[in-house]
């Protein structure tokens, strides 16, 4: 999942490149997931937000795991595991992280 034009371009290509056919690309924004192929065992937020996106939370399979990194101030957050385990919602601090902002309707 990727919101910007040209890395979702470059992206495509170099997957291309590579011969990898099983995977599912989609350019649009990433903090509301992509509910038509959910429910997901695994996913991973390479961008960091306010907080977790509900989309996301709601896109988890049981017994799924989420990483995301998340905190109050852009380029400052903490790597969060995020579990849902009989049907409740665990989470895990993993440390301190610095990753680019999460840019959408759930982020900054």
């Amino acid at each position: 999942m990727e919101r910007l034009k040209e890395l979702y371009q470059s992206a495509r290509a170099l997957l291309q490149q590579l011969d990898l056919r099983a995977i599912h690309m989609q350019r649009s924004d990433g903090t509301l997931g992509m509910p038509a192929a959910a429910p997901f065992d695994r996913i991973i937020v390479t961008a960091g937000g306010p907080q977790i996106p509900r989309p996301l939370l709601e896109q988890l399979a049981v017994d799924g795991i989420m990483l995301i990194p998340v905190g109050a101030r852009p380029r400052t957050q903490r790597l969060m595991r995020i579990m849902r385990r009989q049907g409740r919602l665990c989470s895990e601090d993993l440390g301190p992280a610095v990753f680019v902002d999460l840019v959408g309707d759930h982020g900054w």
